[in-house]
């Protein structure tokens, strides 16, 4: 009896630990409303007329003049791309540095950040500029670019092709893949160039430092009447 009151002991322990973990508790948690209802609609937040009650976010489907049509930034296509006359499901397709559903919002320009990126990355104002504040931003900013390797990492990813910003509408792409492959190559050959040069100018005054010391010891040692004539000879 005395030894089964252990393990008794041991598998009671169990029990009451796992019924008290987080999920087998009786009552569920809940909430008087959901999140998606918290948030604003997506229709509510691009519709055509802000002080209407029903209104669609696609002009192509109303009866606006043409030049009213995706704010003017932008021309009404079919779904599937192929315009023709008897088809009625149009939407519009944004200019390249516009969007939203109705053309009305102005996207950030992917050679901007591009550029921010390579010259203020380290100091995260390319993040900044893509509206990632925080936490991200700041980290960039007070980590000096993740010391250096997220700052390579950022140059590199917007640079190649368009990142999503803050209000998750990508960058507008206007870098072409040649500027970006010439900039990234002469911006670490530059720092390459310069790191070298910097290396070179510290071991020349490293010895100018090192023979200046063996002239100073050389005189010393010949004012006080000493001569030295090889390592592992005396000093008379």
């Amino acid at each position: 009896m005395d030894g089964k009151l252990p393990s008794r002991i041991f598998l009671a322990s169990l029990v009451i630990l796992a019924v008290s973990l987080q999920g087998c508790s009786i009552s569920a948690p809940t909430h008087e409303l959901g999140y998606w209802q918290q948030v604003e609609s997506y229709l509510t937040e691009y519709k055509l007329d802000p002080w209407a009650t029903n209104s669609s976010p696609n002009s192509c489907t109303s009866d606006l003049p043409l030049y009213l049509q995706c704010n003017g930034h932008g021309t009404c296509s079919s779904w599937n791309g192929k315009d023709s006359k008897d088809s009625s499901l149009k939407f519009c397709y944004c200019l390249e540095d516009w969007a939203d559903p109705n053309c009305g919002t102005a996207r950030k320009s992917q050679s901007t950040a591009f550029l921010i990126s390579m010259f203020g990355g380290f100091l995260g104002l390319d993040l900044l500029y893509l509206g990632f504040w925080f936490p991200w931003g700041l980290v960039k900013l007070f980590t000096l670019g993740g010391l250096g390797i997220w700052w390579v990492y950022d140059i590199v990813r917007i640079g190649s092709s368009p990142v999503s910003t803050a209000s998750s509408f990508k960058v507008a792409a206007n870098v072409p893949h040649w500027v970006f492959v010439l900039s990234v190559l002469s911006l670490f050959a530059f720092l390459g160039f310069g790191f070298g040069a910097w290396m070179i100018h510290r071991s020349r005054v490293q010895k100018a430092k090192e023979v200046m010391m063996l002239k100073a010891e050389g005189a010393s040692m010949a004012s006080s009447g000493r001569s030295f004539s090889g390592y592992g000879s005396t000093l008379f």
